[in-house]
């Protein structure tokens, strides 16, 4: 089991990999607080990334407990 989702990486050439409509779709869900409550108290974390150049990433990857 993967320790976390990257929500804004598409990595196809991996087993069981998210597709970017998947990815999509999914953060479109945590946007609305039901859900992203409902995730938190499965165990899951969303976290804010950082790009490369310094960019936010609201909802960037989502860690499983």
């Amino acid at each position: 089991m993967r320790p976390y989702l990257d929500m804004w990486t598409v990595d196809d050439t991996t087993p069981g990999h998210v597709t970017a409509v998947e990815s999509a779709s999914l953060r479109q869900n945590l946007v609305d607080v039901e859900s992203l409550a409902m995730s938190q108290a499965a165990g899951c974390t969303v976290v804010d990334e950082v790009t490369a150049d310094g960019g936010a990433i609201e909802l960037g990857r989502l860690v499983f407990n």
